[in-house]
């Protein structure tokens, strides 16, 4: 089994954590989010801010709040 890495104190590390958790590839969230690999890539190494829209869309995609994505916090 491949072991995977991801610092949970940065967005680019929850995003990655949690898409992983669902079994999503990279290319898959891109294109639920219309932009590009590379685009995609960038949010979860933490080069790239993800705007408000996105933000919104990849919570729905990988089923948790914002507030989880942004502050690691669950919801209650």
């Amino acid at each position: 089994m491949e072991k995977f890495t991801y610092n949970l104190d940065t967005i680019g590390g929850r995003l990655k954590y949690h898409r992983l958790r669902r079994g999503k590839t990279q290319q898959e969230m891109a294109s639920c989010l219309n932009i590009s690999v590379s685009q995609y890539k960038r949010y979860e190494h933490d080069i790239s801010q993800i705007n408000m829209y996105s933000l919104a869309e990849i919570a729905k995609i990988l089923n948790i709040s914002i507030d989880e994505l942004l502050k690691g916090k669950k919801r209650q």
